[in-house]
């Protein structure tokens, strides 16, 4: 559980992976995961936007999300965090070619650790880092919701292009696997 210093509110969000609790002050959202927090429940404008926002990625029709949030981390965690929002819907990188990215080249792990204390699922895209090898790696939730989430992306890809995924993109994710592995 996180503790937060300031007055806060909190939303419990129902998707179609479970509950999710979102935090707020008014200006950012503070957290976005799966454990409840022991905050008030409230109302904020940034609750109402990740509400909209999340229902329509879980619709389908989102693929960039605004809410403002509070990234709240270790100088490194914030570098890692910050380059996971640049991953798009529907592509995965490795923790290697993040670790890369931030010019961090020996801290695959440490990417791994960072991406495990993310506190802002699906938004800051932690469930878009799979492994060299192209298994899925791990998941602070669970490998049953990234797997289901890189799925869900992976079917929005789909009926974006109108077409199979046979793009020619080495990242393009598919469920346990990546197109460069065929």
């Amino acid at each position: 559980m996180l503790y937060f210093m300031f007055d806060n509110s909190l939303a419990v969000l129902e998707t179609p992976i479970g509950k999710i609790y979102a935090v707020s002050d008014d200006k950012a959202l503070q957290y976005l995961g799966f454990e409840k927090q022991d905050v008030p429940i409230g109302n904020t404008q940034p609750l109402e936007q990740i509400k909209q926002e999340l229902d329509a990625y879980f619709r389908g029709e989102i693929q960039e999300f605004k809410t403002p949030i509070h990234l709240c981390g270790s100088d490194f965690q914030n570098k890692v965090w910050k380059e996971l929002k640049k991953i798009p819907l529907g592509r995965c990188k490795s923790y290697q070619e993040i670790a890369l990215a931030i010019n961090q080249a020996k801290a695959s792990r440490a990417v791994g650790n960072a991406c495990g204390s993310n506190p802002f699922i699906i938004i800051v895209p932690c469930h878009r880092v799979i492994a060299a090898n192209g298994s899925l790696g791990g998941y602070s939730a669970g490998l049953e919701k990234k797997d289901w989430l890189l799925k869900h992306e992976n079917s929005l890809i789909q009926l974006l292009t109108q077409h199979p995924l046979i793009l020619g993109v080495a990242d393009l994710c598919l469920p346990l696997t990546r197109v460069s592995d065929f």
